[in-house]
């Protein structure tokens, strides 16, 4: 077998120094490790290690040896093998198989040249190519399965299912006290388990999973020697590979890959750290999504805080003013009815002197719980300034906004206002197809302006408006 690098080595010179090349063969026979003399195809030299592991003597001539030739040998296993998943560059690595029938790569790692002559230690590992192939995919795996989309998680687990040659993948989620597991997301052409599907813990072989606080193989359950598990039994699920998943430190669930027809051979150890890696890129998509969560929940409740009133609870000066504006201006286009009316409680600052600012408080709260409770559900009520109120009330003329209005003023009457006298005013401005919203504004504050003083809780009050 032949690199395809080395048939295309160039030479650079055809002429040698002599010399020269004695102090590369002396080089490569002071190197510990197995090295040879490479000039293109040619084994010009190798040392005693290298001698070795070829079952050449140093009596044994090679010349006219090609190093192709070399690699066609058997190499017996010896244990100078570097550790699985070191990164060897396509190309560098001719795939062999040793006396014993394991795989073995060989790699040249140049360490001198002298024009067209080259010293290589030559490395050797063994090849899983199983584990080769998932540390090919599993960083992209990876990705895919940290992504928050729900297509791209699917994805990500069907290719998964596909390396491990199972047939159905799922992530699921653990709750410890009520002993039950609900599958968040599931693929693969099995029926064992669907998603959404919640399931007692102790009937999976997830829960061997947690208590062994590692991954967990099953390869061939109905031919184990002890009764056949829960998992067995209920699903049929023969073959179970599986890791549990942990966010911010906490047991989240669990990360498996299943089969109903049991495995030729057991997992191996390099399919086990594959699902361990993809289980913990998927505790930090969890991570991320209830974070992504908690950020939405928490903008929700933001923009809700923003559009209400502290005090009363009800809609702000700017939200119930853009209730106002879109009625007014739907009004024009439609040419339906729309009344604004407003309540304003009389010299409130002077209440709020005489009963304090926690009482004053209590009675704009209890009039703006009044105005809001009377009000259509199409209706909308805001406090527009400190003890002034604004409903907006659709498809309402004059006098409907009367009825509604007094409705409002009969709530009112069981307001407490602490011994004190409070009095309100009253208006209504009924919009015209010509109104914007400054023109209803400046024609509402006139009416309330015009309108008599009432005391608040007063019925049969007269409504101005102007």
């Amino acid at each position: 077998m032949t690199l395809a690098w080395l048939r295309d080595l160039k030479v650079v010179g055809s002429k040698r120094s002599t010399a020269e090349l004695t102090g590369l063969q002396q080089l490569s026979r002071a190197l510990t490790e197995p090295a040879v003399v490479l000039r293109g195809d040619d084994v010009l030299d190798c040392n005693a290690p290298l001698r070795v592991l070829l079952g050449l003597s140093d009596a044994d001539s090679l010349e006219q040896m090609r190093w192709s030739e070399v690699l066609d040998r058997p190499w017996p296993p010896e244990p100078w093998t570097l550790p699985l998943g070191v990164p060897v560059p396509d190309g560098d690595v001719a795939a062999l198989r040793s006396a014993d029938g394991t795989m073995v790569g060989i790699r040249l790692v140049e360490v001198a040249a002298v024009q067209d002559c080259r010293v290589f230690v030559v490395k050797r590992r063994v090849v899983d190519r199983e584990a080769d192939e998932l540390m090919r995919v599993l960083p992209r795996l990876s990705r895919r399965v940290a992504s928050a989309d729900p297509s791209t998680l699917a994805d990500a687990l069907s290719a998964a299912a596909s390396v491990l040659g199972a047939e159905q993948a799922w992530i699921g989620r653990v709750h410890q006290l009520e002993r039950s597991y609900r599958v968040e997301s599931c693929v693969g052409t099995s029926r064992a388990l669907a998603a959404g599907q919640c399931i007692e813990l102790d009937d999976l072989y997830c829960a061997m999973a947690l208590e062994a606080d590692g991954a967990v193989a099953v390869h061939h359950m109905s031919a184990q020697a002890l009764p056949p598990h829960r998992c067995y039994e209920h699903f049929g699920v023969e073959s179970y590979l599986g890791a549990p998943i942990y966010v911010d430190g906490h047991v989240y669930g669990t990360l498996a890959f299943a089969s109903c027809v049991p495995r030729e051979e057991p997992w191996s150890v390099a399919q086990a750290q594959f699902v361990r890696t993809l289980a913990g890129c998927a505790g930090r998509a969890v991570e991320a999504t209830q974070m992504l969560d908690e950020l939405r929940e928490a903008r929700v409740r933001l923009e809700a805080l923003s559009r209400l009133d502290p005090v009363t609870g009800i809609l702000n000066r700017r939200s119930i003013l853009e209730v106002a504006n879109r009625e007014v201006l739907r009004s024009r286009r439609y040419r339906g009815a729309l009344t604004l009316a407003q309540i304003r409680i009389d010299d409130f600052s002077e209440v709020n002197r005489r009963i304090g600012a926690v009482q004053a408080d209590q009675v704009l709260k209890e009039v703006g719980r009044a105005v809001v409770n009377t009000l259509r559900e199409v209706d909308s009520a805001g406090r527009v300034a400190a003890a002034t109120f604004m409903a907006v009330l659709p498809s309402t003329d004059h006098s409907g906004a009367v009825t509604a209005m007094e409705r409002i003023l009969s709530r009112i009457v069981g307001v407490p206002t602490f011994d004190c006298s409070v009095t309100a005013r009253c208006g209504l401005v009924t919009a015209e197809s010509t109104d914007t919203i400054e023109g209803v504004l400046q024609r509402l504050e006139r009416a309330v302006d015009g309108s008599p003083a009432h005391p608040v809780g007063f019925v049969d009050a007269k409504f101005a408006d102007r």
